[in-house]
């Protein structure tokens, strides 16, 4: 999946890169680039967003990738809670059972 993302992402890119379109200034450049979806990511969505990649890539065991989605599903919607400092527990646990 990650992958899949990466190359469209990069033929994008490569896509836009043959258009030129300079900023008229400052604050369309700002306004641009805050409108980013990754800008927006702070290190707790990183983090999560991490752990789902390495669910969906582990080879581990269906019980600890069971746990771990679990896991997922509490941060996820802790998150949705506005108890997003909450969430960062759940998300590092994923991380640490499925990364080392």
């Amino acid at each position: 999946k990650a992958l899949k993302e990466a190359y469209a992402s990069g033929r994008r890119l490569a896509e836009l890169s043959r258009q030129r379109k300079p900023f008229k200034g400052l604050a369309e450049k700002i306004t641009y680039y805050y409108s980013l979806k990754y800008l927006d990511y702070d290190i707790v969505d990183e983090i999560l967003l991490l752990a789902e990649q390495l669910i969906d890539s582990s080879q581990k065991e269906e019980t600890l990738l069971a746990k771990c989605k679990s896991e997922y599903d509490k941060a996820k919607s802790l998150i949705d809670q506005g108890r997003k400092a909450d969430a960062i527990f759940h998300a590092v646990d994923i991380y640490h059972a499925l990364f080392h």
